[in-house]
């Protein structure tokens, strides 16, 4: 299930946000966290829903809130949406909790897998991907008295995650697929020790789109050549993505 507001949205001939742009602009001067590939996701209805084909994956870079209010302060708005990037899937109530006070609101679950730099792990007595989840959150409305100032990275620490900012970029032929459901991987692994979220660049350079794509094979500078072309559309493209989320927006006031 892909988020509404994430979708992009075309012909409308409007450019990024000044915020995200400035955020972009920002994050792409470190390495991200990884590659991630959507595999499940669950929302207010409270029911997971597998992900069989996704069409997209994430690369994920760290955040923080000096870089957000950065963007703000450049753009003169909110960044539309941003996430947690967790070892277990709280529950939503909990999820809802953990954003009160901020100015941003808990909107999804969503399941992911490690595709760049693959994980496994052993839990119920089998090998088995890792499952990580992004905890999704959108600006809040105006006026909305659950909101605040504090701090977006104390939601992430209520979470016991990491905040970042996840880039939707395309698939491969090649991309590596989860031979289970993200459902049950969730609840095997609920019960095998944490494993901590790394939201720190895990390489010198930027990584592949997915393993094992060509730029794999690269060293890391021509590496990050190689991945130019795909972030940049990504950078085009956010401004539709954020059209799309406000276009929600507006239908659900």
């Amino acid at each position: 299930m892909r988020h509404d507001y994430y979708r992009p949205v075309s012909g409308l001939g409007e450019e990024a946000p000044v915020a995200e742009q400035a955020l972009l602009q920002a994050i792409q001067t470190t390495a991200p966290v990884g590659v991630f590939t959507p595999w499940a996701s669950i929302d207010d209805s409270a029911t997971w829903v597998e992900e069989s084909s996704p069409s997209w994956n994430y690369v994920v870079y760290a955040l923080s809130d000096a870089a957000l209010r950065a963007a703000e302060q450049a753009g003169g708005g909110a960044v539309g949406f941003i996430a947690v990037l967790t070892d277990r899937a709280p529950e939503i109530s909990t999820a809802k909790a953990a954003f009160s006070g901020t100015r941003y609101e808990w909107f999804s679950n969503e399941a992911v897998f490690r595709q760049d730099q693959p994980e496994v792990v052993t839990a119920a007595g089998r090998q088995e991907p890792r499952a990580r989840v992004l905890v999704w959150a959108r600006e809040r409305e105006p006026g909305d008295q659950l909101g605040g100032n504090a701090p977006v990275a104390s939601a992430a620490q209520k979470l016991g995650g990491g905040l970042v900012f996840p880039m939707e970029v395309g698939t491969s032929s090649a991309d590596l697929k989860p031979g289970m459901s993200a459902t049950q991987a969730l609840q095997d692994q609920a019960a095998a020790a944490p494993s901590p979220v790394q939201t720190q660049a895990t390489s010198a350079g930027p990584v592949p789109a997915a393993a094992p794509h060509p730029a794999a094979m690269l060293p890391p500078g021509a590496r990050a050549k190689a991945l130019v072309p795909t972030l940049v559309l990504f950078g085009v493209g956010v401004g539709a993505a954020y059209m799309g989320y406000r276009l929600w927006a507006g239908s659900r006031a």
